[in-house]
């Protein structure tokens, strides 16, 4: 593999390794954070149902406690008399002030008077239900203990009750007050009830208070009574990549009694996911066109000159002609590289040039020193060991073809 092609793979490499921490830190960290933010705006939606809850029991207990605090009404638990209901007690004042449940009753909780209304989503509709109707009697029996609790308290606390009661599963605003003159001096005469229904219509309303929609659930089976809004727990139910639902439920000894929900369009994750992408692809593009670039550059200003210079060397390797250069202009790492095979190029000549000066010496030598080894130093004749080898070599010859040889010693003293 070329170091063009490694260098190449190896950017490659890093890109995917990017991408892959990229998404690692998208799934890990920033879809965790995108989905706890929005899980959080979905839990102040449910609060706020919550405070127009509350607030919708604080705006009776107002009104409770302008009615309760009153000398005409005093009065009116000991002698019932007509002038009272007819001035103060028609259905207008109650469908103006959108209560449907008002309870008079005496100290041992007997209605005086009792009236509740339906009023459709108009408020022009009215329904009388008069004190012998058994929701009236049930309801009266629900918040009995809710009563008992209120003659219980210490008098230095507000003389008050206030929450949620349950009906038919029908979720009612209350508020309980006891009776006295304007001056508060004296025993209670009686407990006065305000409620009103938490119905379609009124939820509905609420939505378009708080710009957004939501419902309650009565869990409880039985009538059930409640005004602690402190012990609750949020439940998150992601039914679809688009829309999350959101619950708070509500106990009562350690029971659920009703739990309010909403449904919420997932935009932070989505557009959260959707800026997640773009980065992603825009990385990547990005990752591939600097890939691409650093390719060429790569190419044209090092790839290009590390090939020719190795032709050249592998030129000059073949042709072991060592008098030949390579050519490189350049004057980054390659250039040093290149001056740096030339001044070996001329090394390696130069000793060549010793080397071929050395060898012919050494052959002039050496055929000396062979002549010597076969001559007589004094007469300049053939020796013992020049004739033995001129032997062998005839006696060879002779072999081959099968002719005799003759050897004549003459003594010449």
């Amino acid at each position: 593999m070329t170091i063009y092609n490694k260098v190449v793979l190896t950017l490659a490499s890093m890109i995917v390794t990017l991408l892959i921490v990229f998404l690692f830190i998208q799934k890990f960290i920033v879809f965790p954070t995108f989905e706890s933010l929005e899980q959080q705006y979905a839990k102040a939606d449910i609060d706020r149902v919550e405070e127009v809850i509350l607030n919708t029991i604080n705006l009776l207990d107002r009104q409770v406690y302008d009615w309760s605090s009153w000398d005409d009404t005093y009065k009116f638990i000991e002698n019932q008399n007509i002038e009272y209901i007819n001035s103060n007690l028609p259905s207008d004042t109650f469908s103006n002030l959108n209560v449907n449940l008002v309870y008079f009753l005496d100290t041992e909780f007997k209605p005086v008077w009792v009236q509740t209304y339906n009023f459709d989503i108009d408020d022009v509709e009215q329904v009388e239900i008069t004190t012998d109707d058994k929701d009236v009697q049930q309801s009266i029996l629900l918040l009995q203990s809710k009563l008992e609790e209120l003659t219980s308290l210490p008098s230095d606390e507000p003389q008050v009750i206030s929450g949620l009661m349950f009906q038919h599963r029908l979720p009612i605003a209350f508020s309980i007050r006891p009776i006295f003159n304007s001056d508060e001096i004296g025993a209670a005469n009686g407990y006065l009830i305000f409620g009103r229904n938490l119905n379609r219509f009124t939820l509905e309303r609420f939505g378009e208070q708080i710009k957004k929609e939501f419902k309650i659930d009565v869990v409880a089976k039985n009538p059930l009574s409640m005004s602690d809004f402190s012990t609750n727990n949020y439940e998150v139910d992601e039914f679809s990549k688009d829309m999350l639902n959101i619950s708070k439920s509500y106990f009562v000894d350690g029971k659920t009694v009703f739990r309010i929900s909403s449904d919420y369009h997932r935009m932070i994750t989505q557009t959260g996911q959707n800026s997640i992408k773009y980065a992603l692809f825009s990385s990547l593009a990005i990752g591939v066109i600097m890939i691409l670039i650093i390719a060429v550059l790569l190419e044209k200003r090092v790839f290009i000159l590390l090939s020719n210079l190795t032709k050249q060397m592998q030129g000059i390797s073949q042709s072991k002609n060592y008098t030949m250069r390579a050519i490189i202009s350049s004057q980054d790492e390659i250039g040093v590289l290149s001056s740096e095979f030339n001044h070996m190029l001329s090394v390696i000549e130069q000793n060549n040039d010793e080397l071929v000066e050395a060898n012919e010496h050494i052959k002039a030598v050496n055929l000396e020193l062979e002549k010597l080894s076969l001559t007589d130093a004094l007469t300049q004749l053939t020796n013992r060991l020049g004739l033995e080898q001129k032997l062998i070599i005839e006696l060879a010859a002779l072999s081959r073809k099968q002719s005799p040889l003759a050897i004549v010693m003459i003594d010449m003293d």
